[in-house]
């Protein structure tokens, strides 16, 4: 049985630079031909199905608007411009005889539940926050956080099936919060997963080398979007407190986002403008190079879903050193293969980060929660065994 998979994704491009694009990539190379891709591109042919090669395979494929559109949105946010113009194009998604519906995207998820219905959807969180709160515009998010929960709360009753990358306990969190909203729907869990081929365990003078990074340096790498959720500054200031005990120590921030033009003039400020290296947008197999080269991995944020980043950190072998944020409890087991500090004191991640660099049996640990909890393969054969139209 097909399903589609609809998302504000450029499908005429690779897939990379978002966790919710990492996941439509997976979903594309684990599922293969049983999706048709409904979503966005940089050619032509807006509102009419064609075929398109992706991994060897001829996919079915319904751009509803053009990519640059969503990506610069005039007034609304990128994933509301994008299901705008998919309710536009409805009749022609209807189309393909297909009913059943795989999306991240919540105001595609409202759509397809509260305005159209007869849609059989399964919506896999891209996290479980209200998004908001956590938006460009928080003061303005938090006015309207509670229609939000109440409106998510209602389309979330009728989608057929969810799933949330993050804790156990911020799952049943979650599920308290929508029964005290009336709806009597259970979210299940789904660690995020990942590709153990593409990320794995590599030399780490080998990655440096490709990266033009020195050998002898003591390298942190950060991967995520450079936004102000991700604490980014927390991050510079433990650099800051460790530069200060290791002379060599670099930070590698693999992203792009809002906050990059920002984040560069505050490393400056801090003396650290030679010891921060800015990467960019970068394709998995970049990624891997630089995750590769660390000694340990950062995660400095104020929130996340269940975190692409660190999964594939796991996967590559390396320590991990990350504010409490959701999953985080699960994916490092403290003093072994990283650490979670529960305060934003510079002074205290400085300490953790070094600890981190130095944990003996790290990327041992890492790699075997990679590989026993969070393998890709997994994921899907768990969504299509609760989910009918993936089996």
């Amino acid at each position: 049985m097909a399903s589609l998979l609809i998302g504000p994704w450029d499908f005429s491009k690779p897939l990379y630079g978002a966790g919710c694009s990492v996941i439509a990539d997976s979903a594309i190379r684990n599922l293969g031909t049983r999706l048709k891709l409904v979503g966005t591109t940089s050619d032509g042919g807006i509102g009419r199905w064609t075929k398109l090669m992706r991994d060897g395979l001829e996919f079915d494929f319904l751009p509803v608007t053009h990519a640059e559109r969503v990506a610069r949105p005039r007034l609304l946010s990128s994933s509301v411009e994008f299901t705008i113009a998919l309710a536009k194009q409805l009749p022609a998604v209807r189309e393909a005889e297909v009913r059943a519906v795989l999306t991240r995207t919540y105001s595609v998820l409202w759509l397809l539940t509260c305005f159209s219905r007869g849609w059989d959807v399964c919506f896999y969180f891209p996290g479980l926050a209200n998004p908001l709160v956590v938006s460009k515009h928080p003061r303005l998010g938090r006015l309207l956080a509670g229609l939000y929960d109440r409106i998510h709360a209602r389309a979330i009753g009728r989608a057929t099936i969810a799933f949330a990358p993050a804790s156990r306990a911020i799952v049943e969190q979650y599920n308290g919060r929508l029964r005290r909203l009336g709806v009597n729907k259970q979210v299940r869990y789904l660690p995020t997963a990942v590709d153990l081929e593409t990320f794995c365990p590599r030399p780490m003078d080998q990655c440096r080398s490709q990266l033009g990074l020195p050998g002898n340096a003591l390298v942190f790498t950060f991967v995520g979007r450079l936004a102000a959720v991700k604490g980014i500054p927390l991050l510079l200031g433990a650099l800051r407190c460790v530069h200060d005990q290791e002379p060599s120590a670099l930070l590698v921030l693999v992203g792009d986002g809002e906050q990059y033009e920002e984040l560069q003039r505050l490393a400056g400020d801090k003396g650290l403008g030679e010891r921060v290296r800015f990467l960019g947008r970068c394709p998995p197999s970049r990624v891997a190079l630089a995750i590769g080269s660390a000694n340990a991995c950062v995660v400095g944020s104020f929130q996340e879903g269940f975190s692409v980043a660190m999964v594939e950190e796991l996967a590559c072998g390396r320590p991990i050193v990350s504010t409490s944020v959701s999953g985080a409890d699960e994916m490092i087991i403290e003093g072994q293969n990283g650490y979670v500090v529960k305060s934003r004191d510079p002074a205290e991640f400085a300490g953790r980060m070094l600890a981190a660099a130095r944990l003996p049996e790290a990327g041992r640990v890492s790699r075997g929660l990679a590989e026993t909890r969070y393998s890709e393969r997994k994921l899907w054969q768990q969504i299509a065994a609760e989910w009918p139209p993936l089996q």
